[in-house]
């Protein structure tokens, strides 16, 4: 399966796209996938 990426950086994420939203860490509704990295940067 497909994985996501960060729509920020670009770097592979956990999740494949087949994982719903509501079960991911880090997924901005409207914006995407964010790595660990990123959602820390953006909301610490």
């Amino acid at each position: 399966m497909e994985k996501e990426y960060c729509v920020k950086c670009g770097k592979e994420t956990p999740y494949t796209k087949d994982v719903p939203i509501d079960q991911r860490d880090c997924y901005i509704e409207g914006a995407g996938q964010l790595c660990d990295d990123c959602f820390i940067e953006i909301y610490g």
